[in-house]
């Protein structure tokens, strides 16, 4: 049955890529990228990985994201070995939204028989993107667990989705499928309040001292000013908050 509703719900929110393609702009994030998807994250080992999230150019919840082989992983207070942050991602161009692909390592994956020490509350900051514009003006994109994302492993019908993001993919690995639980990953979008300015770099920063919530970004695509889809303000699909600062 798990695999059916995996199966379900990856037709539902992944479509062939292409979609609005000449309107998305993918950022490289494969020179600072510090995990592999084949690779076992948190630490469950080996077969605890994202190895069937499609890989390539994917369309999620009508956007283009280009799936490399790693991610940009962050650290926190289990995950000690990553980073706090990961700054200077290029980008040099100007864009009217950025699209996040990412997700979470902890957190909790339900609401039962999920260890306290592993819980993160809702409305909680996790971390943030820092957009560093050319002309030294900066912009803030919180992440906020329970709005933005959740916990990367789920249970089906005891795992809310985020309240603002959408869930990109689901799916399982070697690790979850000897369990009742899935793994999932989420988009969110963000409107850029100054799509004239060219944007020059990205930082993505955690709470690692803060926080057992460990951060994961796996893919980033800019949308054309004059692409966007609506007026200014509105959203395609569900934001990224606008508010300011289970055991794997």
């Amino acid at each position: 049955m798990r695999r059916i509703l995996a199966a379900a719900m990856l037709l539902a929110v992944c479509s062939q890529a292409g979609l609005r393609a000449g309107e998305m702009h993918s950022v490289d994030l494969s020179k600072q990228s510090n995990q592999k998807l084949d690779d076992g994250f948190g630490r469950m080992g080996p077969g605890n990985h994202l190895s069937r999230l499609p890989k390539g150019t994917q369309t999620f919840n009508d956007v283009v994201f280009e799936v490399g082989e790693g991610v940009l992983q962050l650290g926190g207070k289990i995950l000690e070995k990553f980073p706090d942050r990961i700054d200077g991602i290029p980008v040099n161009r100007t864009c009217g939204r950025i699209h996040l692909l990412h997700s979470t390592c902890y957190g909790g994956h339900g609401k039962t028989d999920v260890p306290p020490e592993v819980v993160v509350k809702d409305e909680t900051q996790i971390g943030e993107y820092i957009v560093h514009y050319e002309d030294g003006a900066t912009s803030s994109i919180p992440l906020i667990y329970g709005r933005d994302v959740r916990d990367w492993w789920y249970v089906e019908g005891d795992s809310e989705p985020p309240s603002l993001g959408q869930v990109a993919w689901a799916g399982e690995n070697d690790y979850s499928d000897q369990t009742v639980a899935g793994v999932r990953v989420y988009s969110s979008v963000w409107d850029n309040p100054y799509p004239e300015k060219t944007i020059k770099t990205i930082d993505f920063v955690g709470r690692k001292s803060a926080s057992v919530a460990a951060p994961f970004c796996i893919a980033i695509t800019l949308e054309d000013h004059d692409k966007a889809k609506g007026a200014p303000g509105e959203k395609a699909g569900k934001p990224v908050s606008d508010a300011t600062p289970g055991s794997r």
